[in-house]
C-alpha cells in the first residue's frame, strides 16, 4: 500500500496550505482514492457522501441536455440506505431522466454526474437523522 505525503507551507494563523494535488488518504491503486486535493490546495469530492461533507450538490445532465441537481446529504442518504455504491461512476447507472423517459418509453441514463455548489432549490429526498448524519461526519475526520 502506497501512502502519499501532503506537501504544506505553514502559515503564521496556524494553518497550512497544500503545495501540490495528491491524495490525502491511502490509495492502494485498485480503488478509488478516498479524497483529491486541486492544484489550490482545496479539497475535491470523489464520492456524494464527500460532496455532502463539503456542501456540493450533484448534477445529472442527459443527452437531452435536461438537468437536476440533488442536495448530497439526502442523495447520500438514498444511497445508504439501499447499499448502493456513491462512488460518481456506479451511481451515474441509479439515474435517468425523466423528460426521455417519458418521450422514449425507457430509461435513459446521463450522459454526466457532476459536482456542483449548492444552490436553492436542489431537489431534496429524505433527510438522515440528525445522529445518523453526525456518526457518518464524525468517521471521516
Amino acid at each position: 500500500m502506497q501512502h502519499h505525503v501532503l506537501s504544506t507551507i505553514a502559515l503564521s494563523n496556524g494553518l497550512a496550505l497544500a503545495l501540490c494535488s495528491v491524495y490525502v488518504l491511502n490509495y492502494d491503486g485498485d480503488s478509488e482514492p478516498v479524497m483529491k486535493w486541486s492544484e489550490g490546495g482545496f479539497m475535491v469530492p470523489t464520492d456524494i457522501f464527500e460532496a455532502a461533507v463539503l456542501h456540493y450538490s450533484v448534477m445529472a445532465v442527459c443527452a437531452c441536455q435536461h438537468s437536476a441537481r440533488f442536495e448530497t446529504k439526502t442523495l447520500w442518504w438514498h444511497f445508504k440506505r439501499r447499499s448502493w455504491d456513491d462512488r460518481l461512476s456506479p451511481a451515474k447507472q441509479r439515474f435517468w431522466c425523466r423528460v426521455c423517459r417519458s418521450k422514449l418509453r425507457r430509461k435513459v441514463r446521463p450522459e454526466r454526474l457532476e459536482f456542483v455548489a449548492w444552490a436553492k432549490g436542489d431537489f431534496e429526498l429524505a433527510w438522515p437523522d440528525e445522529p445518523t448524519w453526525k456518526e457518518a461526519v464524525r468517521r471521516v475526520r
